[in-house]
Order: C-alpha cells, then sequence, then structure tokens
C-alpha cells in the first residue's frame, strides 16, 4: 500500500470480491487513515501515522478478503452441490443452518458484514 512515498488506496492497492460490498468500504477506510495520517505530519510533524499506513491498512484489507471468500465459498458451496461435491455442499449448509441458529455466530457475521472491528480503535473525527 505504501512504496516509499507513494500511497496507493482503495482499488488501487486492493481489490476484493464484490461478495459483501466491501471495496467502497477498504477505499474510504484507506482514504479516512491517509488523510489523518497527513494531517498529523502536516499540523504536527508526526509522521507515525503514514509510516505505518500500510500495516493498519492490510490488516484490514486481509479480514474482508477472508470474509468475502467465505462468504463467496458459503453462498456457492451451499447450492447444488454439483460444482463443489457433497461434502463442500454439507459443510456450506451447516455454515448458513448456524447463521440461523447462533446468537453469536449471527453477531460476528453482522460486524464482519458492516466492516466493524471491535479491536479497532476508534479515531476522533477530521477537524477536531
Amino acid at each position: 500500500m505504501q512504496y516509499g512515498r507513494l500511497f496507493l488506496v482503495g482499488d488501487a492497492a486492493h481489490i476484493l470480491s464484490p461478495m459483501g460490498g466491501k471495496g467502497m468500504n477498504l477505499a474510504l477506510y484507506d482514504a479516512d487513515l491517509f488523510a489523518r495520517a497527513v494531517r498529523d505530519h502536516v499540523r504536527a510533524g508526526d509522521d507515525t501515522a503514514l509510516r505505518t499506513y500500510s500495516e493498519r491498512c492490510l490488516r484490514r484489507v486481509w479480514s474482508d478478503q477472508e470474509f468475502s471468500h467465505w462468504l463467496t465459498r458459503t453462498v456457492h458451496d451451499a447450492g447444488d452441490s454439483t460444482g463443489c461435491g457433497p461434502f463442500l455442499n454439507r459443510l456450506a449448509r451447516a455454515r448458513l443452518d448456524r447463521l440461523f441458529t447462533s446468537p453469536a455466530a449471527v453477531r460476528a457475521f453482522a460486524e464482519l458484514m458492516a466492516g466493524l472491528d471491535p479491536a479497532e480503535e476508534r479515531p476522533a473525527p477530521i477537524g477536531r
């Protein structure tokens, strides 16, 4: 996401499958982190956020990539088993069943779908 003083944001840095609609969310997250990092550098001479930009963005990119892959496999494999075979078909159906029977699974799915990360620090709005 960064090479020297070149910083990439959004689809220029990562492409995700459209399942789960994560592309725009990630692009906005990247842009927000980058804007805050530039602000800190310009206002306070602090380049910490610029130096950690890639690491911070890629953590979320890989998490969303994994979720999109999981959702794609689950939805596609839960249908007709001719494409994936009976074993993967039953695994996918078990995943879907869990979403309808487990409050914890529903909560985790909702957090991943919405792009919430309980471990992530929420920055103060820009302008404050």
